[in-house]
């Protein structure tokens, strides 16, 4: 099949994590990864019902550090309810929790926010670690790894290729003057080899002139996904990858310390399994665990898509609505 006929990979990630907004630990995680709300849940079981009902392929990329806190079984229940769900496991790592805990297992006794503050000795046994938690709870087939808050480097790669993950997804382009740390020569659109690594860059787009935002459900409206990966199948892209979050449905509530189901953001993860379930003859979800090691034939990709006016018009629009609610922060990874 040539590339020109060939359908558009889609990789959906969903970083699968536990955070803290309340003192009580397990209330964190019926938050953040069951997405609990009203006696219902919006999170994890939800968005693997909501896969398994179109058909879709998924890269659940799940946080370990956490069961410093809380021991193992939560961690072994997601796990298992992913893999039982036929979707993929992969790792995800908040250095954060080491200093949250207090249970630092480093050495060395470093802590910091983002992967890429630590030496690369540190990083080889953080993602050590990190790998053995998720095969202790079950995991299996475990290829690529995304870093919390995207902040990686290029000792990162390094630290990955040495734990045997040979893909990585925290390339995130908008983020590159913040946490994230992997600069390149040139923007990446497109999987590339970096070293041992295939790097999977996270898909952005030009929202306005000079202005770029990530593929990210909580933060693109429904008209703006259908449009890059329009966009992607038309200058015949390779990849493409879209990020969201088990907790992405629900409005936590700082003011309140309450949570709400959040209608818009949900109705644009519908939307877009919708679209991905109807256009399967154009777009293949894949998963991680499944792709060949060698397979990065794309075409050349110079610049990212543009969007169009009316799509960011409407986005404004729903994201006016939504902070009348006193929506907290839900951009993290």
């Amino acid at each position: 099949m040539g590339r020109s006929e060939a359908k558009v990979k889609v990789f959906l990630t969903i970083d699968t994590e536990t955070w803290w907004f309340y003192d009580d630990f397990l209330d964190n995680h019926r938050s953040a990864v069951y997405g609990e709300v009203g006696g219902k849940q919006y999170g994890l079981p939800y968005q693997l019902q909501l896969f398994r009902d179109h058909g879709l392929k998924a890269n659940f990329f799940v946080e370990p550090l956490f069961t410093l806190s809380s021991g193992m079984d939560p961690l072994s229940e997601m796990v298992a309810s992913i893999q039982n769900a036929a979707q993929d496991v992969q790792l995800h790592i908040h250095t954060e929790w080491l200093e949250r805990t207090g249970k630092n297992f480093l050495l060395s006794g470093q802590t910091g926010d983002n992967i890429s503050e630590f030496s690369l000795g540190d990083q080889v046994e953080l993602i050590a670690n990190a790998k053995h938690l998720l095969q202790q709870a079950g995991a299996e087939n475990i290829t690529a790894f995304r870093a919390g808050n995207y902040g990686a480097n290029a000792d990162t790669l390094l630290a990955l290729a040495q734990n045997g993950i040979y893909q990585d997804t925290s390339y995130n382009y908008c983020y590159l003057d913040a946490e994230c740390k992997l600069r390149m020569e040139r923007p990446l659109y497109q999987p590339c080899r970096v070293g041992e690594i295939i790097e999977y860059p996270i898909t952005f787009f030009e929202d306005f002139p000079g202005h770029f935002r990530h593929l990210q459900v909580t933060a693109c409206s429904s008209s703006e996904m259908e449009h890059v990966l329009n966009t992607a199948l038309a200058q015949n892209w390779g990849h493409v990858v879209v990020v969201l979050h088990t907790f992405e449905c629900v409005q936590r509530l700082n003011s309140s310390g309450r949570h709400r189901v959040d209608h818009i953001v949900l109705r644009r993860l519908k939307n877009l399994c919708r679209f991905l379930d109807r256009n399967r003859d154009r777009f293949s979800t894949e998963l991680f665990s499944e792709q060949p090691s060698a397979d990065l034939a794309t075409s050349e990709v110079t610049r990212a898509p543009r969007s169009k006016v009316r799509y960011f018009v409407q986005r404004q629009l729903q994201q006016v609505y939504r902070r009348t609610f006193d929506l907290p922060m839900l951009h993290r990874s």
